[in-house]
């Protein structure tokens, strides 16, 4: 945590004696189980009996999580792949509530579809609950067996004690589509730690340069996220078919961040482009903040998103950001850095996005630092992690009281 954690206790010291579960079926990498890792370590350090309810995992965010004393529940199904379980397994969640015995539970969500059954037995153990929407639909993308259950996810918003969403579109999505009642709900933007907004190391820079074989006049384009279709990697496979016949590309590489099904057919397309010795895929990595040190340029020209961490911790960085206008991406950027056409609107256009931006930002040292200068401020004035708990912490505790 940061330097505001500490008063965060006496604050919200209706919180000392209870017992608070996450709930969540996002158990690794993504942006909700960053979310939940930061919400659980930062109560953790402040003395909170905190658990995390969620499918078996093993990684760096579990063993820092455990080391800061939270406990965790393991479901017996795999919420990233068992849909079924998650609708209908309400003895998985009976058994989880009966071993954590929860005082309130913080349901983190992939999508308003997430943890049905759980919030269903909540509900029937009176346990107060506070959903979190990380995400949802800008149309109603479920199957015609999956809106059986809309039913439920309109029940379980009326019965919930607070509702929170990750950005305005978010909040205005969850009302159009999913029932949410009017007036209820508020928008709590993601926040990350400190480690963010400290200015860049050279020391760093230099040597994740050097790993790469990037040298220091290059310009570095980072980009973080799952290979899948879903963040627009296609996009960008355009757009470097476009500029490598351009006198920048001389000075561009490019490195991106992330694991996924894609990923095969991405270093295939890459070696059939001729561009895969400027393209460095770098797989999961846990060292982001480095990575960031190490760029120049983000770029996310995602098809859908709820509010990405990874454009905020750019922002925080300093970094200038090219990032589609989609989901809560206006929101987080602001006036700062370039709006890309939807991917899903014009594919094209989004592409050909890139490469001019990339074709006038490129040469101009000075315009990216004021761009990123810009997108620091914006961070600095939203995005910090201790705003993030000291508000949810908030909705927890209101959440207890007597309804």
């Amino acid at each position: 945590m940061g330097d505001n954690a500490a008063p965060a206790v006496s604050k919200f010291s209706g919180l000392g004696q209870k017992r608070i579960a996450f709930y969540t079926d996002d158990p690794c990498d993504g942006g909700v189980a960053i979310y939940v890792h930061a919400m659980t370590c930062a109560m953790a350090g402040m003395g909170l009996d905190v658990s995390v309810i969620q499918t078996q995992a093993d990684g760096p965010l579990q063993q820092a999580q455990r080391g800061l004393g939270v406990k965790h529940h393991w479901l017996p199904f795999d919420t990233r792949t068992d849909a079924m379980s998650n609708l209908t397994n309400h003895q998985a969640c009976e058994q989880a509530y009966a071993a954590v015995w929860p005082d309130v539970i913080v349901f983190a969500n992939r999508d308003p579809m997430s943890n049905i059954a759980a919030k269903a037995v909540a509900i029937q153990q009176s346990i107060p609950f506070v959903v979190v929407e990380g995400f949802a639909y800008p149309v109603l993308q479920v199957t015609a067996a999956m809106a059986v259950y809309l039913h439920f996810v309109r029940e379980h918003y009326a019965r919930a004690n607070a509702v929170i969403a990750v950005s305005k579109e978010t909040l205005k999505l969850l009302h159009t589509y999913f029932g949410l009642p009017e007036g209820k709900g508020e928008v709590i933007h993601y926040g990350r730690p400190a480690e963010y907004f400290r200015p860049p190391d050279p020391g760093v820079r230099d040597s994740l340069r050097r790993e790469l074989g990037v040298g220091p006049e290059v310009v570095l384009c980072l980009t973080v996220g799952r290979l899948a279709y879903v963040k627009g990697y296609d996009c960008l496979l355009m757009a470097l078919e476009q500029l490598r016949n351009k006198s920048v590309w001389k000075n561009l590489h490019f490195a991106w961040i992330g694991g996924g099904e894609q990923e095969q057919e991405i270093r295939e397309k890459l070696n059939k482009l001729s561009v895969a010795d400027r393209v460095h895929v770098l797989g999961q990595r846990w060292d982001m903040v480095a990575w960031y040190d190490a760029s120049d340029i983000f770029v996310l020209p995602s098809r859908y998103e709820g509010m990405p961490l990874s454009i905020m911790e750019a922002m925080a960085k300093g970094l200038p950001v090219l990032a589609s206008a989609v989901s809560g991406i206006p929101e987080e950027m602001g006036e700062t850095g370039r709006q890309l056409t939807s991917p899903v609107v014009n594919e094209a256009r989004a592409a050909a996005e890139i490469a001019s931006t990339l074709e006038r930002w490129v040469p101009d040292r000075q315009l990216r630092r004021s761009l990123g200068q810009a997108a620091r401020a914006r961070a600095e004035a939203m995005f910090r992690q201790e705003r993030m708990v000291e508000q949810t912490m908030a909705v927890i505790e209101r959440a207890l009281l007597p309804r």
